[in-house]
């Protein structure tokens, strides 16, 4: 388990909410729920498996999921459902020549918090799952440290 800004969520009181697209899986739900003092702190978790179960509209290589996710974040937010929330993007496969790079984002949104990160990379789907789901607590372990 990485429990990066699971102990801060805890020691502050704070709760986080999910909503995981193809870049991170379910893992940082996965990872939560490993352990009962830190699912406490998880207020909601959705995976989204395909960018069309965001939207319609919304595909892989386009930005409007951010958009989609970005307004239920804004909404859970406002009515207090949680702190911060942790949003992962579709993603996709890249080929130029022999390199194949798997592409995706992440997203992390609170009160003063809105961090937009590439975590696109070359490798295997697990690796970059994982990558992905590490870079992203890791972005709310640094801004929980700030908040003290």
């Amino acid at each position: 388990l990485y429990d990066g800004g699971a102990r801060q969520l805890l020691q502050q009181n704070r709760r986080l909410a999910l909503l995981e697209g193809p870049t991170t899986g379910g893992l940082i739900s996965q990872w939560f729920t490993e352990r009962h003092d830190y699912a406490a702190c998880l207020s909601f978790s959705r995976m989204f498996p395909t960018p069309q179960s965001i939207g319609p509209e919304v595909t892989a290589e386009g930005r409007l999921w951010r958009d989609h996710l970005q307004a239920e974040a804004a909404e859970m937010l406002q009515r207090k459902e949680a702190d911060f929330v942790v949003l992962s993007s579709p993603s996709y496969v890249v080929e130029d020549g022999r390199i194949r790079k798997q592409t995706g984002s992440v997203v992390v949104v609170g009160q003063d918090l809105d961090e937009d990160y590439d975590v696109s990379m070359t490798g295997n789907l697990a690796i970059f799952r994982n990558r992905a789901a590490r870079h992203a607590l890791n972005i709310l372990r640094l801004h929980l440290n700030e908040l003290g």
